[in-house]
């Protein structure tokens, strides 16, 4: 028995390890090595907030004084960074790094999450091959990421009720808030399925208990009610206030609408 345990976990490691180098060359290979124009528009955002901060203006406009909320300052400030070190070799390199970034979080949260190695693999390969057209030098690349992440965190919160998990729940939007202003309100929406699945586990248990014996040996509750997702709105609640953590005002609660 433990030779055979030890046979298992020895093959569980070198898939593993064969999977990541592979996701990691993929997401590599789709990388594109050309920049959008949008990139070098992100550059010179960057620079001019490093210069004069966010003023709330578009400095490029033909319009004197147009109002602009700069929706996604932080990351493009970070932009600018990488590119006044390393030029458009490093923005090219920096996509790579959030390509592979993204391809193992999302190969990683689903081995975490579903226990299958192999289906994980091929779901990411898929995935990322869809992505595809997306991988470039924006916000998006790193929304991505978080959103993974948000589903990993909430699972977690869920399974263990850790605090550390609550705490990654809410500093996540408030990146989003910076990085890229027009998802803030769909971060709230990756909550939505947990949050129906306890209200309909309540219905289920209360239909159950209403009628008794004779519904339960005819039928079964088919939907578990995790206790943890009460205390999941709280932090969703919390979450909602973390859009105020920014330069921008009130900015992700109405740019979206605007």
């Amino acid at each position: 028995m433990e030779k055979g345990k030890k046979t298992i976990d020895k093959n569980s490691i070198r898939f593993t390890i064969m999977a990541v180098v592979l996701i990691a060359i993929f997401c590599f290979a789709i990388s594109p090595v050309t920049l959008q124009n949008d990139t070098f528009y992100t550059i010179k955002i960057g620079e001019h907030i490093l210069q004069n901060g966010i003023d709330m203006k578009d400095p490029f406009s033909w319009h004197e004084n147009l109002q602009y909320t700069y929706p996604h300052w932080l990351y493009d400030v970070v932009i600018y960074l990488v590119y006044n070190i390393g030029g458009q070799v490093g923005i090219y390199i920096s996509t790579i790094v959030l390509s592979i970034t993204l391809g193992l979080t999302m190969y990683l949260v689903n081995t975490k999450l579903t226990k299958n190695k192999l289906t994980s693999f091929v779901l990411t390969i898929g995935a990322m091959y869809l992505l595809r057209n997306y991988i470039a030098a924006r916000a998006q690349l790193v929304t991505f990421i978080l959103f993974i992440l948000t589903v990993y965190f909430i699972e977690m919160f869920l399974e263990t009720k850790k605090k550390r998990y609550a705490v990654g729940l809410i500093i996540i939007p408030t990146l989003i808030a910076n990085l890229h202003t027009a998802v803030f309100p769909f971060y709230f929406i990756l909550y939505l399925p947990y949050i129906a699945e306890y209200i309909f586990a309540i219905v289920e248990e209360r239909i159950a208990k209403k009628y008794g014996k004779e519904v339960k040996e005819g039928t079964k509750i088919t939907i578990k009610k995790r206790e943890g997702t009460k205390y999941l709105i709280i932090v969703m609640i919390i979450c909602a206030f973390t859009g105020l953590l920014t330069p921008l005002g009130t900015t992700p609660y109405t740019y979206l609408i605007k």
